[in-house]
């Protein structure tokens, strides 16, 4: 049986400093970094996902200037901004110093959220490159 991994929008704005900050966020980026260096090869398929939202767009409600936090929220991870980068407390990309075989690993796909036109608080993925 094949495993599989995802690890889930380690963004710089859901760590310390971002705009939906949460704290231990870089502890946890952390640990997603040596969790992989230890047991990446565990995995057939490393994905990671990233929230993603257009900059010239309201994204469908789920940007407002007094959000709800349950259907809105503050400006976070637009394209385009540091804000959308993976936190760089997690290192997705092995160093160049990493064996040839755990660089072959970590993450295998990356996608990012998009959003659905029929259902604006659902989301989905695409590929994308890392």
């Amino acid at each position: 049986m094949a495993t599989a991994l995802l690890i889930v929008d380690v963004q710089n704005d859901f760590t310390e400093g971002g705009a939906l900050a949460v704290a231990g966020g870089d502890a946890v980026a952390e640990g997603i970094t040596a969790y992989l260096a230890e047991r990446a090869g565990d995995y057939d398929l490393i994905i990671a996902s990233r929230d993603w939202h257009d900059a010239d767009s309201d994204n469908g409600g789920h940007f407002a200037e007094e959000p709800d936090y349950v259907d809105s929220w503050p400006v976070h991870c637009v394209a385009g901004t540091e804000g959308a980068e993976y936190d760089p407390c997690w290192r997705p990309t092995p160093s160049p110093t990493t064996s040839a075989k755990d660089r072959a690993s970590p993450p295998t796909r990356c996608s990012r959220g998009c959003r659905m036109p029929a259902a604006p608080s659902a989301s989905c993925s695409r590929r994308t490159g890392c």
